[in-house]
C-alpha cells in the first residue's frame, strides 16, 4: 500500500514559462522538472515559438481524492 502521506523530498516549483495558467503552481520531481524544460525548450525551437505546457503535475493524496469526490 502506498503511503497517503507520502511526498518527494525533491519536488521543485515549474517555471510559470511552462505553465498553461501562470497563477498556478505547479511541482515535479527534480529530474521530472529538468527533462521537461529540455524537451520544452526544443519545442519551442522546432515549432518556432509554440509553448509547451504543462496543465497539472504533483498532486498530493488528499488533492487527489478531493478531486476523486466532485
Amino acid at each position: 500500500m502506498i503511503d497517503p502521506n507520502y511526498i518527494p523530498v525533491d519536488l521543485v516549483p515549474i517555471d510559470s514559462n511552462f505553465t498553461a495558467n501562470e497563477a498556478k503552481k505547479f511541482a515535479l520531481r527534480q529530474e521530472a522538472g529538468v527533462q521537461f524544460a529540455d524537451l520544452a525548450r526544443h519545442f519551442w525551437k522546432e515549432w518556432n515559438g509554440d509553448r509547451l505546457t504543462i496543465t497539472s503535475a504533483y498532486r498530493s493524496s488528499a488533492f487527489q481524492n478531493s478531486l476523486l469526490k466532485k
